[in-house]
């Protein structure tokens, strides 16, 4: 798994490339979010369209990494979710957790636009 970080219009994008599950994936994926945590950057966007497995283990970086974010008076929102995470994030109901969003410029604009004060 790969994660690219990029800044848009004040929200951090993180595009994730690969597969997102047990072991260092989820690993990798809890220590970046909490680097961004650590430089108080709390509105986070999952850029999901290339990430081609996730398991229960990254679902729960997920979670664990929203409800932090949440925390500090921001928010972590998924982009892009592949036909297949979608199917799993559904099955799990995930998806009733998380806000997702099939165009990056609606997933940025949604923060200004949400209660979140940010």
């Amino acid at each position: 798994m790969t994660i690219a970080e990029r800044a848009v219009g004040g929200v951090t994008v993180l595009d994730i490339d690969g597969q997102l599950s047990f072991g260092d994936a989820a690993e990798c994926l809890r220590e970046y979010l909490d680097s961004l945590l650590a430089r108080d950057q709390t509105r986070i966007i999952l850029n999901l369209g290339r990430l081609t497995i996730v398991d229960s283990s990254g679902l729960g970086e997920i979670l664990r990494g929203q409800r932090l974010f949440q925390q500090q008076g921001g928010d972590l929102r998924l982009l892009g979710v592949a036909a297949n995470v979608r199917r799993t994030l559904a099955m799990t109901r995930v998806d009733a957790r998380l806000r997702t969003f099939d165009l990056e410029e609606v997933a940025v604009e949604s923060f200004d636009r949400s209660t979140d004060g940010q």
